[in-house]
């Protein structure tokens, strides 16, 4: 069903269980990594039969950590968290389907994190001839290369370079990072912002988001792929679909230093008293904004 959209797919397989075969099952029949969910008992033996499952197959594991977060205390972990990002110890930004996270907003809220960031802590050490140059390389790796990285899959996505999918995303500079004005899937204009469909011409008002020729009929099956597991691409169990199957590899070999620009160990300590969060002694807190880029105004129409 999956494959009616323009989009490269990968799945991950249910990572709550204590015994490794329900884990090696779904690996096998193509499930790109593996996901503990606390809803479902993300215990220390299901954990740790996860990883050792994920170590063999070489895939990829997520946890949601909910059971942890709850155990703490919420305002000085989310204070800490922003500049972690801007130190670049924390290395990627994700999104979740009904949780916590929205996908749509995931790119807006990384610019807003980074403008919250320049305003608090100024300029990164390094940053030359009044620029935001490193900064922002760092917000732009931790959704695009990084999370590519540490899923196995930086072979084919995640940066622009030859070889690898021409999956692009163009720009106007006054909507950058809320409303692309082109989205290449491929090599194959899957979208744009086009105008009203009966004219003569593309800019007559509403000016909106619409599908384009990469988003329908063959295209879809020449311009996009699914990721899948090294186990399931070889054992045959998806020789049924119509666009292209790679395989992740790499996943259980990384380091922080294979992360762009995302690759900050600081010591990391917590106050069990007080809560408060530092990084090589240096305290981590913000205050919450007052006023936040990239928000209602740009959604007017």
């Amino acid at each position: 069903s999956v494959e009616a959209f323009p989009l490269n797919f990968g799945f991950l397989g249910k990572g709550n269980a204590s015994q490794p075969q329900a884990l090696g099952e779904q690996i096998r029949a193509g499930a790109l990594g593996l996901k503990l969910h606390e809803d479902w008992g993300t215990t220390p033996a299901a954990i740790d039969q996860c990883l050792t499952v994920a170590d063999e197959y070489d895939v990829q594991v997520a946890i949601h950590t909910d059971t942890l977060n709850e155990a703490g205390f919420v305002e000085d972990t989310i204070a800490a968290e922003d500049v972690l990002h801007d130190l670049g110890a924390i290395s990627m930004m994700s999104s979740d389907s009904q949780a916590m996270g929205r996908i749509g907003e995931v790119i807006c809220r990384t610019w807003q994190t980074a403008d919250k960031m320049k305003r608090q802590r100024g300029r990164l050490a390094g940053e030359r001839d009044g620029s935001d140059n490193l900064r922002v390389r760092r917000y732009i790796a931790k959704y695009t290369i990084n999370p590519a990285i540490a899923h196995g899959i930086a072979s084919e996505v995640g940066s622009i370079a030859v070889g690898k999918l021409a999956d692009l995303v163009l720009w106007k500079p006054a909507f950058f990072g809320v409303k692309p004005e082109v989205v290449i899937k491929g090599g194959f204009i899957a979208g744009a912002m086009m105008g009203d469909g009966n004219a003569s011409i593309p800019t007559p008002q509403p000016v909106i988001a619409r599908p384009m020729f990469g988003g329908y009929g063959a295209a879809l099956d020449t311009c996009s792929v699914h990721f899948v597991s090294q186990a399931g691409l070889a054992g045959g169990a998806l020789d049924g679909l119509a666009r292209p199957a790679v395989a992740v590899r790499g996943c259980r070999t990384l380091t922080k230093k294979d992360l762009v620009l995302n690759d900050a160990t600081p010591r990391i300590e917590v106050n069990p008293e007080t809560y408060e969060v530092r990084a090589d002694g240096e305290l981590l807190t913000c205050e919450p904004a007052d006023v936040l880029p990239l928000a209602q105004r740009y959604f007017l129409f």
